[in-house]
């Protein structure tokens, strides 16, 4: 089975919280991932338009713009099109997910519980459903 790659763009404000994604993303057998960092909103909105990641980790708690907005922004530029975005929220924040949803995340997952394999899945599956609209 040959190794895909894909560029994925973690945005989340804490350290710790990127080194987990990043280190949930690097365990995956079957596709390289190339990660490129955020630590706020308005830097992942630029790194969108300039390098078109395949995928974007977005965590909601940002410290300059809420993620939801980012998605707002991204989606307004069409950019959700191609760049699928995982919106991570916090427990109990099923309408922010609905809304997420409706604004153009592909997908929204809980923060404390996004890692490792729940993580991969939900990037791959993001990417795929993207590449096949494009087909």
């Amino acid at each position: 089975m040959s190794e895909r790659q894909q560029t994925v763009l973690i945005a989340c404000n804490a350290s710790e919280d990127r080194a987990r994604f990043r280190e949930g993303a690097a365990s995956d057998p079957t596709t390289r991932y190339v990660i490129i960092e955020a630590e706020c909103g308005l830097r992942a909105i630029e790194l969108c338009r300039e390098r078109s990641p395949d995928c974007l980790i977005l965590d909601n708690a940002l410290p300059d713009i809420a993620g939801i907005d980012v998605v707002k922004q991204l989606t307004a530029e069409g950019l959700t099109a191609t760049c699928p975005t995982i919106l991570l929220i916090g427990p109990g924040e099923a309408q922010l997910a609905v809304e997420a949803m409706k604004s153009g995340a592909c997908d929204c997952l809980e923060k404390g519980r996004a890692r490792g394999e729940e993580l991969r899945f939900a990037v791959s599956r993001a990417i795929e459903k993207t590449e096949r609209q494009w087909q």
